[in-house]
C-alpha cells in the first residue's frame, strides 16, 4: 500500500506545474517544491567535466551550474512538466524572470540541445553565429 502511495505522488508530481524557489543540482537539474527534475531538451557538461576554451581547461560543469544558479537564485521559478523523463527524473520547460531558462543555457552556451530537439537548434545556431 504504501509503495502505491509512493508512485501515485510521483506519477502526480510529474503531472503538475511547479512554481517556487529552486535549487541547482548542476545544469540542467532542479529542485523544486522537493521534486528533482531535468531541463526538457537540452543536456549541460557533467559537474566533474572539464573543457578546452581558448586553449585553457576550464570546469565547464561547475560553470554551466554557475550559469543555471544566476537564473534561478533570489527569483521564482515556475516549471511546466512536458510528460518526459531522463535519466528516470520528469523533464519540464521553466520559467524564471520572465524568460525561459532552457533556451537561455543554450542561448548562453552552457548546455546543448538534446539529439531531436529542434526546439532549442536556433537558438544554438543564432549563439553561435553572435559568437
Amino acid at each position: 500500500m504504501t509503495l502505491l502511495l509512493v508512485m501515485t505522488a510521483a506519477l502526480a508530481a510529474r503531472a503538475a506545474n511547479l512554481s517556487g524557489p529552486a535549487a541547482a543540482i548542476d545544469g540542467d537539474t532542479l529542485i523544486l517544491e522537493g521534486t528533482t527534475l531535468r531541463l526538457a531538451g537540452i543536456d549541460a557538461p557533467e559537474l566533474e567535466k572539464t573543457c578546452l576554451r581558448n586553449a585553457q581547461e576550464i570546469p565547464c560543469g561547475l560553470i554551466s551550474k554557475g550559469a543555471l544558479l544566476d537564473l534561478i537564485t533570489a527569483m521564482e521559478v515556475h516549471c511546466d512538466f512536458d510528460g518526459g523523463e531522463m535519466d528516470t527524473l520528469p523533464t519540464a520547460i521553466c520559467q524564471s524572470g520572465g524568460f525561459e531558462i532552457n533556451e537561455n543555457m543554450v542561448y548562453t552556451g552552457w548546455a546543448l540541445p538534446l539529439d531531436g530537439t529542434s526546439r532549442y537548434d536556433a537558438i544554438r545556431d543564432g549563439a553561435r553565429d553572435e559568437g
